[in-house]
């Protein structure tokens, strides 16, 4: 299975967290590479609205990529 980065808002209400909690435990229990960010005041999309968060997102993903695909 693929290494698998989960980004979520903890205030998303049309993918609720709970559903990334499930398949990430799931990806750890089969020994899969897998993280699990959570966005606490961040909505669907993590959006423009917190600067800060936008930033990390783009820095995890980057890190992200560059340790399991490149």
């Amino acid at each position: 299975m693929a290494p698998t980065l989960f980004i979520h808002g903890a205030d998303d209400t049309i993918c609720p967290p709970g559903q990334s909690a499930v398949a990430f435990r799931e990806l750890q229990r089969r020994g899969v590479a897998t993280q699990r960010v959570l966005y606490p005041g961040s909505g669907h999309g993590i959006n423009a609205g917190n600067a800060a968060h936008c930033r990390d997102r783009n820095e995890r993903v980057l890190k992200w990529f560059k340790a399991h695909m490149g």
